[in-house]
């Protein structure tokens, strides 16, 4: 009983010296007035927030070590979009985003506020083995099945657009769709853009925040030309930006690299911030 209640000791010191050091070294904000800051600030909208949770019975969950396979995929998550209860509404582009190995939907929900307050729908959800809370532990092998699962929430929502009284009543333009997502999640909208079997063809642009790409050839990126991004940090040790976010120009086609010097991984989920006291916010992952 001693052993545990110093062990609990030493965990409530590490935790409040973590939150102690997070407050110290939180964010402060981009430099008053810089271009970055008029960026961040931009919005044209009230932005509207609706959680969501959906279950695809086409399709089941396989098993995942001692938990057994399950008939059906759920998916619980958030949907951005303007807020435009007052007619008349208008169609907007609908961008799906898809979170990365051991993480949540959560690490991007600053992204889909900002979008939405730009003119955007943005919907997130968690994959049913690729989450950190999933049962049997997350399972990164599931990623073939995620390209199905963004599928399916396209078909969910481009539904609710089309039907009267919807909170998403005539919000989607169903000809303006893109997929974005981090790391695993960057993996699963390129193979949404681009693979022959899994890609889907309503997909119009994609970007992927420090997703793997070394695996892929040339040839890949030859079954579509579409709009593509990828987002790396020069300073990702989780997904090496030198063997896959440098050479993307030189495969794809009609595809922009953005670089960010000194940028790690981890540091692109939103909850991360409060680390930034580490030297590399990638040492978590």
């Amino acid at each position: 009983m001693k052993a545990l209640k110093i062990s609990f000791f030493i965990l409530l010191v590490v935790a409040l010296g973590l939150m102690g050091m997070s407050v110290v070294y939180a964010p402060q904000g981009f430099p008053e007035g810089s271009m970055t800051d008029q960026r961040a600030a931009l919005h044209h909208y009230a932005i509207r927030s609706e959680s969501i949770a959906l279950r695809d019975d086409s399709r089941s969950t396989q098993a995942n070590k001692d938990v057994p396979a399950k008939a059906g995929r759920e998916f619980t998550g958030l949907v951005f979009s303007p807020n435009l209860d007052a007619p008349p509404r208008k169609p907007f582009p609908l961008v799906i985003y898809s979170h990365g190995f051991s993480s949540s939907h959560k690490g991007g929900e600053y992204l889909g506020r900002y979008l939405a307050g730009l003119g955007f729908v943005v919907a997130m959800v968690d994959f049913p083995l690729t989450n950190m809370y999933a049962e049997g532990g997350p399972f990164v092998k599931d990623v073939v099945n995620q390209p199905a699962d963004v599928s399916f929430l396209i078909d969910v929502l481009l539904e609710r657009s089309q039907r009267q009284g919807d909170t998403l009543s005539g919000l989607i333009d169903p000809e303006r769709i893109g997929v974005m997502g981090v790391s695993l999640g960057g993996f699963t909208s390129t193979l949404l853009a681009y693979h022959p079997a899994m890609g889907d063809p309503r997909v119009d642009a994609a970007i992927s925040i420090a997703g793997p790409s070394s695996l892929f050839t040339d040839r890949f990126f030859t079954s579509r030309s579409l709009p593509f991004m990828m987002i790396g940090g020069t300073y990702d040790v989780l997904v090496p930006y030198e063997t896959n976010a440098a050479p993307f120009q030189t495969k794809a086609p009609n595809a922009w690299l953005i670089s960010i010097e000194g940028g790690a991984h981890t540091a692109f989920s939103g909850p991360t911030a409060a680390f930034r006291f580490l030297d590399n916010v990638d040492v978590i992952g």
